[in-house]
């Protein structure tokens, strides 16, 4: 950037992430009108539409990283905004709900997730980490064509156990709960 306007930055850096807010914002009201509509269970809309057009972006830097021959790039912008997303993007907004519900006098001191599985999906997720670490281990750590089928399949295979889970949720006991 020019000096002269170089300064300008966090103004950019501001008016960015209010059009991410604001197409975030959209993407999940549309797709929530979209999935009543045509008598979808939302959490399927999320699993499938939300999670892809989130996570789209993600994958075409690391293609275009990788395409550089920057594999470590790739792989760890991968790690990266799955941590993040994890980290901050999910305890973020239920912080300032939470944060902006008290002064208001609702008093909130929890916020129900609408669901009684989570334990056996954060499992699921770990599972498929680790079945991803070692699937990158069976291939040498290095990123080929190959590559892609094992990794496709432990996500289908995630999304298969999620969508099971929804709509036959396991008993657990109420400790975990």
């Amino acid at each position: 950037l020019p000096d002269a306007i170089h300064w300008l930055w966090p103004f950019t850096c501001a008016l960015a992430l209010t059009w991410i807010t604001i197409f975030s914002y959209l993407m999940v009201w549309m797709s929530v009108e979209a999935s009543d509509s045509l008598g979808i269970p939302h959490f399927i809309t999320g699993l499938l539409v939300l999670s892809t057009g989130t996570s789209l972006p993600d994958a075409i830097a690391s293609v275009v990283v990788a395409r550089q021959g920057l594999g470590d790039m790739a792989l760890s912008s991968a790690i990266g905004s799955s941590i993040f997303n994890m980290g901050v993007s999910l305890p973020l907004p239920w912080l300032v709900y939470v944060a902006l519900q008290v002064p208001l006098g609702h008093g909130l001191d929890q916020v129900p997730l609408g669901t009684s599985n989570l334990w056996v999906s954060l499992a699921t997720l770990v599972v498929l980490i680790l079945v991803n670490l070692k699937i990158m281990d069976s291939f040498d750590w290095t990123l080929r064509q190959g590559l892609a089928i094992p990794m496709l399949l432990s996500f289908a295979s995630f999304m298969g156990v999620a969508i099971a889970m929804h709509f036959a949720p396991p008993i657990l006991p109420v400790s975990m709960m």
